[in-house]
């Protein structure tokens, strides 16, 4: 159900091939001014101070966390070992067996974690305000499955289905806290008892 780091990378990189995106785009410039022009009906682009562009749409794509921040704590330079911000990834540093702290419990968090459990030998997780885990949907599409969504109804049929199952979600979490408990609280909890007993199962089966 949901695609993984390898899928998206193969997906974006055949795109950029099948419409020749490479030889379009340009890497490590800096827009610095944009001016509509109302006689031309075109965008005047200014790149690097110097540079002049022009062209019919330009769509801000930048975001707005494209650009790691990283607070400064107490005593971080007396610390010996390696650091670096999930944004900027070391893939220089191997996890293997190493004690790995994470600072803070977001998006990215949430994905870095399950995907190094298994290959740290501890991880500590330092957060201000823990949060709810709800279980993730997430299932392998059988052969007869895929080709089902290769129809455009059943594909979108899907995405609605997915899309309002998520939305209702807001009736919880805006407007009523009944609502809330059914559809986060009481999973959450359920999900985070199945974890606990998962995990004392596995060392009464090491020990």
């Amino acid at each position: 159900m949901f695609a993984e780091q390898h899928e998206l990378e193969a997906y974006t990189t055949s795109i950029f091939h099948k419409y020749a995106l490479a030889q379009k785009t340009r890497l490590s410039q800096t827009v610095t001014a944009v001016e509509w022009q109302q006689v031309e009906k075109q965008w005047k682009i200014t790149v690097n101070d110097k540079q002049i562009l022009y062209a019919k749409f330009v769509i801000n794509a930048s975001g707005p966390l494209s650009t790691p921040v990283t607070p400064k704590i107490n005593g971080q330079d007396k610390f010996k070992g390696v650091s670096f911000h999930t944004n900027d990834w070391d893939h220089s540093i191997d996890l293997n067996d190493k004690n790995v702290a994470i600072m803070g419990s977001g998006a990215s968090a949430a994905q870095v974690i399950p995907a190094i459990i298994d290959r740290v030998k501890t991880l500590h997780v330092f957060q201000r305000t823990p949060h709810w885990v709800l279980p993730r949907w997430d299932i392998v599409f059988k052969p007869w499955q895929r080709k089902l969504l290769k129809h455009k109804w059943v594909y979108a049929t899907l995405r609605w289905l997915i899309y309002w199952l998520l939305e209702f979600r807001i009736l919880g979490f805006k407007y009523s806290r009944r609502i809330l408990n059914i559809l986060g609280t009481r999973p959450a909890k359920k999900h985070l008892q199945q974890q606990i007993q998962d995990q004392s199962q596995l060392k009464a089966f090491q020990l």
